[in-house]
């Protein structure tokens, strides 16, 4: 009843077939007769490996010393009578092992070509002066081989079946786990939704709560204070960059070279790594001096530089010069260590709310990306399940249509 249930939804193409409960069905009735079967074969079997165990002991009990032959033969017959026996022995341990009725067939052909070919050396030797135990023993196992083809030969239908529901119960079992990959896929992606919406939210809020602090009072002056700030700092370089000009970078490098005072030295290197912080440091403008000795070097070539003349033009360094520079750094310099105070001494959290609004767009970000990974894992895994259900369907309607056992 339930076959020709199955076999109408397949000619109609429109039902869904319950391919999980069908192959269950089917597996576990093929799997009994196959098991009967199996028992069956394994009962003739018994009767037989009883009687080659009565032709082995036989085997041993022959006396080689009763045969005429040389010695020589007698001891290769005898090592070989040995050698035999236990490699009978040997196999009949093999054929007792009862194994899966679909595992059967093959592992008993298995040990019986495997054992005519270990065998072979054992049983030239034994046979050079034994024969009719040894053949009795060869056509039991002949007899095997034989029970063997004939039980494949009459149970091919069954075993073909047995194969063909195996593979469809792997290509199922195939589904079933690229399905909870997707289940597995589809919650993940999920979960990334679901948080992205709440980041969203969350980023929604914090730029509500900035735009608030931006139109506050406290805001707006701390702004200005950092507006004041970045200008004296803009004045400072300006400063900076004019010292530079007025102090050759290149020439100081050299001269320190040269300069034995360690103060000099000391001082020399201050002015080429920090020109602002030097100049301030300088109480005495000792730089004045060193710049006179660095170009009168230079004008008896103990330094030497490629743009000779072009130094040699430029204007010494006046007192004054320096004088104003330095009451300017250290004014600018006090303005805005009074900015910085005022300006930390304004707190508006806009900076924390910045800063936890970007860690949430990192993450955002992130999301994105998983997302978009996740997304064509799960398209592939539906085609992988897509493929695997025709070819689940196509193989149970082939069954169905040609009167399969299945």
């Amino acid at each position: 009843r339930k076959e020709k249930i199955i076999e109408e939804s397949i000619d109609k193409n429109q039902e869904t077939i319950d391919i999980n409960s069908y192959i269950r069905g089917k597996s576990a009735k093929i799997r009994s007769m196959l098991e009967q079967k199996t028992d069956e074969l394994y009962y003739e079997l018994s009767d037989t490996i009883k009687e080659i165990e009565e032709d082995n002991k036989a085997l041993l009990l022959v006396d080689i010393s009763q045969k005429k032959a040389e010695e020589k033969i007698k001891k290769i017959t005898e090592l070989g009578k040995k050698d035999y026996a236990a490699d009978i022995e040997r196999l009949l341990k093999k054929l007792k092992q009862k194994k899966e009725p679909e595992l059967a067939i093959d592992f008993i052909k298995k040990e019986l070509d495997e054992f005519f070919n270990y065998s072979q050396k054992s049983h030239f030797k034994a046979t050079q002066l034994i024969g009719k135990e040894i053949e009795k023993i060869t056509d039991n196992l002949i007899k095997i081989k034989t029970l063997i083809k004939e039980f494949a030969k009459e149970n091919q239908s069954l075993i073909e079946n047995n194969n063909k529901i195996k593979a469809l119960q792997q290509k199922n079992e195939e589904k079933i786990k690229n399905e909870v990959k997707k289940q597995d896929i589809s919650k993940k992606i999920t979960g990334l939704q679901q948080n992205n919406t709440q980041n969203q939210e969350k980023i929604k809020e914090i730029e509500e709560k900035i735009e608030k602090i931006k139109e506050s009072p406290e805001f707006k002056e701390r702004r200005s204070l950092i507006k004041q700030k970045h200008e004296k700092e803009s004045t400072l370089s300006s400063i900076e960059f004019k010292i530079k000009a007025l102090i050759d970078k290149k020439i100081l490098e050299k001269y320190v070279y040269i300069e034995k005072e360690k103060e000099n030295k000391k001082l020399i290197k201050n002015y080429i790594e920090a020109p602002l912080k030097a100049l301030i440091t300088d109480e005495n403008f000792k730089i004045i001096n060193i710049w006179e000795d660095a170009k009168e070097k230079i004008k008896n070539k103990e330094i030497t530089l490629k743009d000779f003349n072009k130094i040699m033009e430029k204007p010494g360094i006046k007192e004054e010069t320096l004088i104003n520079y330095k009451s300017d750094i250290t004014l600018l310099i006090e303005e805005i260590e009074t900015l910085v105070e005022q300006i930390n001494g304004i707190k508006t959290n806009e900076e924390e709310l910045q800063n936890e609004k970007s860690k949430i767009e990192s993450s955002l970000l992130q999301n994105k990306t998983q997302l978009s990974n996740l997304i064509k894992k799960q398209e592939q895994i539906e085609k992988n399940i897509s493929f695997i259900e025709t070819n689940l369907q196509q193989n149970l309607s082939e069954a169905l249509k040609t009167n399969s056992a299945l």
